[in-house]
């Protein structure tokens, strides 16, 4: 059985960020404008969203 630890990150940590931006990219290119709701690294920050993983 796998265990995974669920924590709190930030958008700012390099490997997150990196994750985060090509996720954004990639719905950006494959999704209409209209049904794409996804927000840049940076924003996540100024909206206050709180970013978990798990590892």
């Amino acid at each position: 059985m796998i265990e995974l630890k669920v924590q709190i990150e930030s958008p700012k940590a390099g490997d997150v960020r990196a994750i985060l931006q090509r996720h954004f990219e990639l719905m950006r290119a494959i999704s209409p404008a209209e049904s794409c709701h996804v927000m840049e690294p940076d924003s996540l920050l100024e909206a206050g969203v709180v970013l978990m993983g798990a590892h």
